[in-house]
């Protein structure tokens, strides 16, 4: 299985008067059964950001209070294809790096 490793640094505003903005670390690992594939699909819906693999692993580092309200992960099975759905994600400052590829053993 290859594995395409992206990382999601998102700003949001910070709580209280200062108006500090603060960092949350999303990092996701894509994995796609095709030897051959390039980076998977990304899709802008609405206020949403769309992704979609066989297989996701996730990682969220987060910085700040609430940061659930900014913005949530969910994950659902949609025409042989894993969907994820970051919710609320887009209209923040969002940083996406590219962090490689890497391949994964899968046991039959």
């Amino acid at each position: 299985m290859k594995v395409f490793n992206l990382l999601f640094l998102i700003q949001f505003k910070g709580e209280g008067r200062t108006g500090m903005r603060e960092n949350s670390i999303l990092r996701v690992g894509l994995g796609i059964d095709d030897a051959d594939a390039d980076w998977p699909d990304m899709l802008i819906d609405g206020d949403n950001l769309v992704l979609f693999c066989d297989k996701l692993d996730k990682k969220v580092k987060c910085s700040g209070k609430n940061w659930e309200k900014y913005f949530s992960i969910s994950s659902e099975p949609a025409d042989g294809w894993l969907k994820v759905v970051i919710k609320r994600l887009t209209p923040l400052p969002v940083v996406t790096v590219h962090e490689g590829i890497s391949n994964e053993q899968v046991e039959k």
